[in-house]
């Protein structure tokens, strides 16, 4: 007996039942290792770099609070709480605020950083408010007001009861009858010869505000002598000078008193050498009016320093240490291969290093540059003044008498002449003063037509521009403009160690850096045979930090396992939920409570045909032919219509009966 078919499932009932499966087993493969992962979330750290602690501000300053230095695996997020003194001021964008106090006193700051995940750090301050600033208080405590004092006795000067009522330090200044003396709040006037005095002070407080007071005094009998107009000549010379160096004083007593002993005391600082002074002319006796003394010295190299002393019958006097004279060595470094030479005048020998440079920047307007341009760094050891002497020449059409040696400002960005410049025509060479211990210099020269080859304009790209060690960056010239389109060859040197070169050649090329810093990047063109510069400073950093992604936080980690559950639990609910079905023969599907109607009349149509199979004994290839007549029909038969499936069963079978009684009895089929 042929009846449904004894699989319970249907082939697409399976199919759909494996796909759940396989969706949900790759689900939790893909997110096991995310729900193993752990978020470590360390806590930031709150730092206040503006103010500093302990700092004092005006009643009505606005003050500017800064914390954009705290740190934190993700400082894009943090939120910041300000709480001066109660009152709190807080966001995502108060990395920094501005605040003004209105009363003085000391105020407590707090800053307060809270990360994403809820964990916080607290940094604090203290600054100090004051009041709006009143001026300070001279006093002078000694010497009083007409005091009078014999000659040859120390006058104690005393300024130390001058105050601020702010409470603020003072600065001192004390002048006798005009002239500076000192700026300490004690001190001892040596010396004064006779006469009036007045001595005032002067005192200062931090915003500036000033005060001052003044007495009188009467300094009587005999004074010691005085030393004044002290010179040396030269100023500046070679440690080699002919002649040496003239130290000169004027000699004055009151009294008329000669001089027993007048010296000089000169040399490096610390180690200072008498050498005894001669009348300028040993007829002049007028000691009242004051002698010229004289004496000659020859001195290594260094930045001298020297002092007159004296003494006379009662007195001994002495001047205030003098600065120089600055005593040096000529020293020449010759560079033939870029045709400089640099003369650099020591006090304390060190080293000069001349280069090859590239032009750091475009030469001024309307000129074209005639020599290398060379860079001069001074190292170690002390120069008083460095010259270079620089060689030129140029196929171009100049005018000889705008030839400059030039240097280069980076504050400024442009070229600027040297001071005291020497042009040698004859020997093509201009000579100048080196700027500073590290200039880039070249000789320039203004054209007199414009049919020449002019300078390319060069532009340097690089794809990162805060780059990371070991990453792989590009760098682009082509962006590089040239008014005469004669620009066609580019190379790259990235060594950064001062030399030109190695070169490497393309309008692109790659570099990594293995070390963080900053470095330059030189470019070299070369336009119709000459060759012209530029370069670029690229930071590197160091190796990239981890950056969390949304697999480290845990509840997005906890959502999607929510997720994966309630999709597992659903696919099970419908799994249990749908009804099962079976198949017949001819591949269609019937639920439980059909299968009992079409069990029955499929037995009576089998029966029916086994009957009139007996009796007419149809041929068998009647049968087969009848056979692929009704699978035909029925697989053009609508399979959505359940409640029709039985009908079109029962149709089918009669149809494949007809056929075969017409087939049995040719009389039948006449009378049709």
């Amino acid at each position: 007996m042929v009846g449904p078919s004894s699989h319970p499932v249907s082939r697409r009932s399976k199919a759909a039942s494996m796909a759940v499966i396989v969706i949900m087993a790759m689900l939790s493969i893909a997110l096991m290792p995310a729900l193993m992962v752990v978020a470590d979330n360390a806590p930031p750290v709150a730092k206040i770099s503006s103010p500093e602690d302990g700092s004092g501000f005006m009643v009505g300053e606005m003050i500017i609070f800064d914390g954009s230095q705290s740190e934190d695996e993700d400082p894009n997020n943090l939120t910041y709480e300000w709480d001066f003194g109660g009152q709190v001021v807080s966001g995502k964008d108060k990395a920094v605020v501005q605040r003004a106090f209105n009363s003085p006193g000391d105020v407590l700051v707090l800053l307060r950083v809270i990360d994403v995940g809820g964990r916080n750090n607290t940094a604090f301050i203290t600054i100090h408010i004051i009041a709006l600033n009143s001026p300070p208080e001279a006093i002078i405590t000694s010497p009083e007001e007409g005091e009078r004092f014999l000659s040859g006795k120390s006058i104690t000067v005393d300024g130390r009861e001058s105050f601020d009522p702010d409470g603020g330090p003072l600065v001192y200044r004390w002048e006798t009858n005009g002239a500076y003396t000192s700026n300490e709040p004690l001190f001892n006037i040596l010396h004064l010869s006779i006469g009036q005095y007045n001595i005032t002070l002067f005192v200062f407080d931090q915003i500036g505000a000033e005060d001052h007071a003044t007495v009188n005094i009467t300094v009587e009998v005999n004074v010691p002598p005085t030393l004044s107009e002290g010179t040396v000549e030269p100023l500046t010379g070679p440690h080699d000078l002919p002649g040496g160096f003239n130290f000169s004083i004027t000699y004055q007593d009151d009294d008329g008193d000669a001089p027993e002993d007048i010296r000089v005391k000169v040399g490096l600082p610390g180690n200072l050498v008498a050498y005894q002074m001669l009348p300028a002319d040993p007829d002049d006796t007028d000691h009242m009016g004051g002698s010229r003394y004289f004496a000659t010295a020859s001195l290594g190299p260094g930045e001298h320093k020297f002092v007159f002393t004296c003494k006379d019958p009662f007195y001994s006097c002495a001047t205030a240490l003098y600065e120089g004279p600055v005593v040096y060595m000529i020293q020449e470094v010759p560079s033939p291969s870029l045709g400089a030479v640099a003369i650099v005048n020591w006090t304390e020998v060190g080293t000069v290093a001349i280069r090859a440079m590239p032009m750091p920047g475009p030469g001024p307007t309307g000129t074209v540059v005639m020599s290398s341009t060379v860079r001069v760094s001074i190292d170690q050891g002390t120069w008083s003044d460095a010259r270079l002497r620089l060689a030129y020449s140029s196929d171009y059409p100049v005018n000889e008498e705008t030839i400059t040696l030039l240097w280069y400002d980076t504050i400024r960005g442009m070229w600027v002449p040297a001071s005291s410049q020497h042009h040698d025509v004859e020997g093509n060479t201009v000579e100048g003063q080196v700027p500073a211990d590290d200039a880039v210099m070249a000789v320039f020269a203004e054209l007199t037509s414009s049919d020449i080859n002019r300078p390319p304009n060069l532009a340097i790209r690089y794809d990162i521009k805060d780059a990371y060690v070991d990453e792989v960056l590009w760098f682009d010239a082509s962006c590089s403009t040239d008014p005469d389109h004669t620009l066609n060859l580019f190379y790259w040197d990235f060594t950064d160690d001062g030399e030109p070169g190695p070169w490497v050649p393309g309008l692109r090329a790659y570099h990594v850096f293995e070390d963080e810093g900053v470095y330059r990047v030189v470019l070299m063109a070369i336009d119709g045979g000459n060759e012209h510069y530029s370069y670029e400073n690229v930071s590197i950093r160091a190796e990239r930090e981890y950056a969390p992604g949304p697999w480290d936080n845990p509840g997005i980690l906890f959502l999607l396992a929510s997720l994966l559950v309630i999709a597992f639990g659903l696919a099970v609910a419908y799994r249990l939920r749908k009804p099962q079905t079976y198949d017949d023969l001819f591949g269609k599907s019937y639920r439980p409570s059909e299968v009992d109607e079409y069990s029955q009349l499929f037995r009576k149509l089998t029966e029916e045909e086994l009957r009139g199979d007996l009796e007419d004994g149809p041929e068998e290839g009647e049968v087969d032919e009848a056979r692929e007549g009704d699978e035909d029909e029925e697989s053009e038969s609508s399979p959505d219509d359940e409640e029709g499936d039985i009908e079109d069963d029962v149709v089918s079978v009669s149809e494949r009966k007809e056929p075969d009684r017409k087939a049995r009895d040719p009389e039948d089929e006449g009378t049709d």
